[in-house]
């Protein structure tokens, strides 16, 4: 299977369901050059490690799905059927997409292609209502508290930086200590030394309804734990963007259906762990060296 639908009227369905989505109405998947591993791991069972891969791990698309040379993707591919009724898959001569019981003389395994890309697309907004104000820090904030209650924080835009729209965290550092929910009525934009770090009892949750550029030091989830983690882009306008560039390893689940999406390997450690929905969706490695994606599906029955 290459992701869930919900079958009936009520109930939850999974939001997270596969590796990498772009809208499955028009959206396209593009894994630029070689080095780029996609594959899958279980955070609910251990840390990830490449010789117990968990098996699943799809790269969905509403139009088309590219895998360059010398890039894997070790699961399924599944797009909407073209005019000859295949899936929209280009890929190089050296790509790979492969099962565990795929031939090792077998690249591209057909039997790994869907023409039915399953994935939930809800438009999800932000909460509202009482909260702590957070301005852009200066040096170290700590928000929450470890084995309390979810702490609602509405970032103040402009603040010190005076970028009118943006919450600039380009210095100081947001260490979440406990349970967050950190709401932007606009842009996002980390970069220079300013960092958040999440924890071991911390989680958080990023509304934004602009754009999101997650630079240099990032976002720091000491938890490993993608589900701690969830960055949901709100707006109704196509045209955003969400991109991650960041030396450090990062764990989390990204949800903007109507925002771009770019994954960057900053160096040659960068990592990413967990799941990313977008309107298009694009990776690439550092230097055209290794860049690793690993799926976690216990992200499928994460509740946020």
């Amino acid at each position: 299977n290459t992701g869930y639908s919900s079958t009936t009227t009520t109930g939850k369905a999974p939001i997270f369901a596969n590796a990498l989505t772009a809208n499955t109405s028009s959206g396209s998947v593009n894994l630029t050059s070689g080095g780029l591993t996609v594959d899958s791991y279980d955070s609910s069972v251990g840390l990830y490690n490449s010789t117990t891969n968990a098996g699943y791990a799809a790269v969905v698309a509403g139009s088309s799905v590219t895998i360059a040379n010398g890039a894997q993707v070790k699961g399924y591919v599944a797009t909407p059927p073209n005019s000859s009724g295949n899936v929209v898959l280009t890929y190089g001569s050296t790509a790979k997409l492969q099962g565990s019981t795929t031939s090792s003389s077998v690249n591209v395994d057909a039997t790994r292609q869907s023409t039915s890309p399953n994935q939930v697309l809800a438009d999800i907004s932000a909460p509202s209502g009482a909260g702590t104000s957070l301005n852009e820090p200066s040096g170290t904030v700590h928000l929450g508290t470890a084995g309390g209650s979810v702490t609602t924080y509405y970032a103040t835009l402009g603040g010190s930086s005076g970028w009118a729209g943006w919450y600039n965290l380009s210095s100081g550092t947001l260490q979440v200590d406990g349970p967050v929910i950190l709401v932007i009525p606009g842009n996002l934009y980390i970069n220079g030394s300013g960092s958040i770090v999440i924890k071991s009892g911390g989680s958080l949750q990023i509304y934004f309804s602009g754009s999101a550029y997650i630079y240099y030091n990032g976002i720091d989830n000491q938890t490993k734990l993608p589900k701690n983690l969830a960055i949901i882009g709100t707006s109704s306008y196509t045209g955003n963007g969400v991109y991650v560039w960041t030396p450090t390893k990062f764990y989390g689940a990204i949800y903007a259906p109507k925002d771009d999406v770019i994954l960057y390997g900053y160096s040659s450690i960068s990592e990413f762990f967990g799941s990313v929905v977008g309107n298009m969706v694009t990776v690439y490695p550092y230097s055209s060296g290794s860049l690793p994606f690993h799926y976690d599906v216990s992200l499928r029955d994460a509740v946020f």
